[in-house]
């Protein structure tokens, strides 16, 4: 279990590195072509989703049998259109309009709610350890995209709009499969989800499309959004929310700015300042220590 755990732990480390590459290549496909924060979602959901049905056709799984359950399409639904999509679209959105590490700082929030909405259910708050690495994992990330000048945070009404919800996005996509993870496996839910709300976004967002001239550049960016920063790594997060819980795995996931502070540097050439080095550290101890926690058996 121990072992499984820490398993978990690097599978979610993993999915934030290449969604740290992704929210970079979001941005530079924004700026630099004729794409959309709605039409890039409408596209890499869409054919993530078409690719995981092919998959699960091939290999002969009843992986969609959650069409003839009631409880299992409702939920399918919910994480598709409330958590898959929210948090896609507004999250591209409110980069679109600021910049990237803004906008992860705003979507990851929803961490809290997601341990908000868990201590209702279970009628238990998690242990105090849980939110200490969490208020100081998101003091990290206030060091790390503001330099410890609050001022910094000024945001425009339309990002925080699309910000928060984000935010809310996060935690529904946190949420919204637990009821059935264990009645169906990852790839039905996710395909299922990234399938029927990339359909819907891809009906509105046809017009958008259709006038969009593509260059190397554009397939390129938008192929790495769907298979690297979009398909594998959604898949691979669920997978290790379940082996971690879904309380600690928003924690991990919490890394993703720290990636995006890196790869800043190493590709864009972006200089950062002393507290902001200290976030990064802040927010990479806390992991650890949650990390060695659990394999000492003292978190849940």
């Amino acid at each position: 279990m121990k072992n499984k755990r820490i398993f978990g732990a690097f599978l979610i480390l993993f999915c934030t590195l290449l969604w740290a590459l992704n929210g970079n290549i979001g941005a530079y496909l924004f700026k630099t072509t004729e794409l959309t924060p709605k039409s890039l979602t409408a596209i890499r959901l869409f054919t993530s989703g078409c690719t995981l049905f092919i998959y699960i056709v091939f290999n002969k799984s009843d992986g969609f049998s959650f069409f003839l359950d009631k409880k299992g399409i409702f939920f399918v639904l919910l994480y598709g259109f409330f958590g898959l999509l929210l948090m896609q679209y507004s999250y591209f959105t409110a980069l679109d309009l600021s910049n990237a590490p803004t906008a992860t700082l705003i979507q990851y929030l929803g961490a809290f709610l997601v341990v908000f909405v868990l201590s209702i259910v279970y009628k238990k708050l998690p242990p105090w350890t849980t939110f200490l690495a969490l208020g100081l994992s998101f003091l990290g990330v206030f060091f790390l995209v503001t330099s410890g000048d609050l001022h910094s945070l000024l945001l425009s009404k339309d990002v925080l709009y699309y910000g928060g919800l984000s935010m809310i996005g996060y935690a529904m996509y946190n949420l919204a499969p637990l009821p059935i993870s264990k009645e169906y496996s990852s790839l039905s839910i996710v395909g299922g989800g990234m399938f029927f709300s990339g359909l819907f976004l891809l009906m509105i967002s046809y017009p958008e499309l259709r006038d969009i001239q593509w260059t190397l550049s554009s397939i390129l960016g938008t192929g790495y959004t769907i298979f690297l920063g979009t398909l594998l790594p959604f898949v691979l997060y669920m997978e290790g929310q379940k082996l971690v819980g879904p309380e600690n795995a928003p924690i991990f996931a919490l890394l993703e700015s720290v990636f995006s502070a890196i790869i800043s540097i190493l590709w864009l050439k972006v200089s950062f300042s002393g507290i902001q080095y200290l976030g990064m550290i802040l927010i990479l101890s806390m992991n650890l220590w949650l990390t060695l926690k659990q394999k000492e058996g003292e978190l849940p």
